[in-house]
């Protein structure tokens, strides 16, 4: 999934509600914000009968302690910018697909919006720019032809298309699937490979349009695989970020695994759970609690079973965004931001193709969203922490700066500039970031359980109890015998 991307041209963040895009070209302009299209009157009536249906099922749930799903706010959940800068393209947490057209190098106008039947959860376009990829929750991939779009073709199914013409219920073709959820797609820089990655550790290479001809898999990681990028410098290389807190490398074409660096020991000082002195023990004791914390909200607590449940004790990468190394001719430089970890690192990409550690900084709240504005710049979204964990006190920043905070790299350590525009375009529509869509790896994370250290336990148990049998058990024979010898002194005596 991503939550902000760039182009040659222009930079784009999801906010709550809107889209916010500022122009490379004019630095001294101010960013724009393009808002989400109100929904059609026939999808309103559409929303009320479906709430008419369920009203039972939503007091229920809503006595339970879940939010109602129907009550809540649309929410931009990722955005993609296609290779030509003529199209726009963001998806929201009420299942619609929208679509701008860039009429002039300033404004943006809706082309269009599909609804679609599953949740979706990243986009991208194709190289030409010509259809949209959509992957959603259930595995599925589908494609969105932005030339029938533009024709007018409507199919018989679309009936509950809106007044203006604007809203349509496509079911477009599925292009490829996996049987767990999707959750991050991309498209190669020669646009003959489309690469998905789930929930599953999975990675698949498959061909493009014709995704039934499968050219590789990568496979490595060992959790969730949220993230993957193509390199500007490397058109023949995939990166990927796992909820394992790992980067690797991969070739496209064969899968083969090139590269990877673990973020563990780069994260983990500024983690929100871990202190200064802190031993792993103690940090896995108070991920755990969190966790538990965590699925007690959900519901899920039966789902333990009484059993002790394995947390991870690395901090998953929920972002990354990749540019040209502007120092280093022919090398790339990856941005990387942690869920419950305040750290900003950056990763090189040399020559030989091989990650390395460059820098890395403290943000003021763990970031949502990183993204590159320039091969000089780049800009992190810290919006205001939901959790209630705190943040340490030894950091410099206040707790009120801008949501939006943009870095200078020099190739050797990165800056904060609090007064770029962007910065304080943020700050003066700090609203707009309240709420912001973020990754949740705790609800990707599987319910991993040691099996063995509860065997352990209850073999211990078992066996202290055995020994208390077998102890129990001698002591009754030594009671025994010394019966019998007290019995057996009178008899010796008269005889």
């Amino acid at each position: 999934m991503r939550l902000s991307t760039s182009s040659s041209n222009y930079n784009v963040i999801c906010c709550c509600d809107a889209l916010l895009i500022s122009d490379i070209r004019k630095a001294n302009v101010l960013p724009t914000l393009i808002d989400l299209p109100r929904k059609s009157a026939s999808d309103q009536s559409a929303k009320n009968d479906k709430q008419c249906k369920k009203s039972e099922t939503d007091v229920q749930a809503s006595k339970s302690g879940d939010r109602d799903q129907m009550e809540e706010e649309e929410v931009v959940v990722g955005c993609c910018i296609s290779n030509c800068e003529q199209h726009l393209g963001a998806i929201t947490s009420h299942k619609r697909l929208l679509v701008w057209r860039s009429a002039d190098s300033v404004s943006w106008q809706l082309f269009h919006c599909w609804l679609l039947v599953k949740r979706p959860v990243d986009l991208v376009f194709d190289a030409q720019g010509r259809h949209v990829l959509v992957a959603d929750k259930t595995g599925d991939v589908l494609n969105f032809s932005l030339d029938d779009a533009g024709k007018g073709l409507v199919s018989a199914d679309e009936s509950s298309s809106s007044s203006d013409g604007q809203d349509e219920r496509s079911p477009a073709p599925v292009l490829l699937g996996h049987l767990s959820m999707l959750l991050s797609l991309t498209i190669s820089v020669c646009g003959r490979y489309v690469a998905s990655s789930d929930r599953d550790e999975k990675i698949r290479v498959s061909s493009y349009p014709r995704s039934y001809n499968i050219a590789s898999f990568c496979l490595g990681h060992s959790e969730f695989v949220g993230q993957l990028r193509t390199l500007p410098s490397f058109p023949a290389l995939l990166l990927s970020a796992s909820g394992d807190g790992t980067l690797r490398l991969w070739n496209f074409e064969d899968g083969k695994e090139l590269s990877v660096v673990d973020t563990h020991q780069h994260s983990h000082p500024m983690a929100l759970n871990a202190s200064p002195g802190s031993h792993d023990g103690q940090d896995s004791a108070a991920s755990e609690h969190n966790n538990e914390e965590t699925c007690g909200e959900g519901g899920d607590d039966r789902a333990t079973n009484g059993r002790e449940r394995v947390v991870p004790k690395q901090c998953a990468v929920v972002s990354v965004s990749v540019t040209t190394d502007a120092a280093r001719k022919g090398t790339d430089i990856v941005a990387v931001v942690f869920d419950k970890s305040r750290t900003l690192a950056l990763y090189g990409v040399s020559e030989n193709h091989q990650l390395s550690f460059r820098s890395r900084a403290a943000l003021p709240r763990p970031a949502s969203t990183v993204c590159w504005l320039s091969p000089h710049t780049l800009a992190t979204v810290c919006a205001a922490a939901t959790s209630v964990a705190p943040v340490e006190p030894c950091l410099d920043a206040a707790d009120d700066s801008s949501p939006v905070l943009v870095w200078q790299w020099n190739g050797e350590e990165l800056t904060c500039v609090p007064q770029h525009p962007l910065s304080v375009f943020a700050a003066q529509h700090r609203h707009r970031f309240q709420g912001v869509y973020a990754m949740d790896p705790q609800l990707l994370y599987k319910q991993r359980y040691d099996n063995v250290a509860d065997y352990q336990k209850k073999k211990q148990v078992r066996l202290l109890q055995q020994a208390e049998h077998q102890k129990q058990v001698q002591e009754e024979r030594i009671l025994q015998q010394s019966k019998r010898l007290r019995l057996a002194e009178p008899q010796q005596e008269m005889s």
